[in-house]
């Protein structure tokens, strides 16, 4: 089986924030034909570019920067706000993924806000945003999303690197943060989808991916080991490939 994945990250982050470890970890464990890393608008190498308020048109600019290959089976994997554009994504264009994977993620219309955003992690966001780019505002972001102490430090600084090279605008912090509360869907996608949950999520409950999972009848997993936060990729890389290798293996099998 020939497999592309197709990597769409979470709110404020950009493809170079995907954890090293992660990454090599599915080369190893999913043999992918390829990895594709998505930047959203106003993320990353467009960074410059104001990102859209609506879902909608995050994806269909998101898309433009992608190749897909019928003759492939094509998995995109996205986190947090990037589960919100894959759901949308798969909703628009359905022929161009085979399988989908959200790690603790939300969907507006299932959830309640307060939920989705925990009310100790908006503390958190308004410390966040009021740091100026460095060592110490990635500090802030790792104690919020990661609860890997020993796994956060190690990529510390070149988060901080990638701040200082492409940071996020506030601006376009907040059209984001807009596009994932007014993204509100209905159906589910039409593809088989794995829902992957940290019980120990300080910024995004994981009961949203329960709801998420029950709504589209899919699969879920919840990890219940206290080191595995919101960056489940920085916090568990190695144990979150292994969970997708397993599931597209029963996909595989039963299909």
């Amino acid at each position: 089986m020939k497999l592309d994945l197709y990597l769409v990250i979470g709110l404020t982050k950009e493809s170079r924030h995907w954890s090293p470890e992660f990454l090599e970890a599915l080369k190893t464990k999913l043999n992918p034909n390829s990895i594709q890393v998505v930047d959203l608008p106003g993320s990353g190498k467009f960074h410059h570019q104001p990102s859209p308020a609506k879902m909608e048109k995050i994806v269909n600019e998101a898309r433009a920067q992608l190749k897909f290959n019928p003759g492939h089976q094509r998995m995109v994997i996205a986190m947090s706000l990037g589960g919100m554009s894959a759901w949308s994504w798969s909703s628009q264009h359905p022929e161009d993924f085979t399988h989908m994977v959200m790690i603790n993620s939300s969907l507006g219309s299932l959830s309640p806000f307060w939920k989705r955003v925990q009310p100790k992690a908006i503390f958190k966001f308004f410390q966040i945003a009021s740091t100026k780019k460095g060592l110490k505002k990635e500090k802030h972001i790792l104690d919020l999303c990661s609860n890997n102490k020993k796994n956060a430090d190690g990529i510390h600084h070149a988060w901080a690197k990638i701040g200082e090279e492409a940071n996020m605008s506030l601006a376009n912090t907040i059209r984001q943060l807009i596009a994932g509360m007014r993204f509100k869907p209905e159906a589910a996608p039409k593809i088989p989808l794995l829902v992957i949950a940290a019980k120990h999520d300080r910024l995004a409950h994981f009961s949203c991916s329960e709801a998420i999972a029950d709504h589209a009848s899919a699969k879920l997993v919840l990890a219940d080991d206290p080191e595995i936060g919101h960056a489940f990729h920085v916090d568990a890389p190695v144990m979150l490939a292994e969970t997708i290798q397993s599931w597209i293996t029963e996909s595989a099998r039963s299909s």
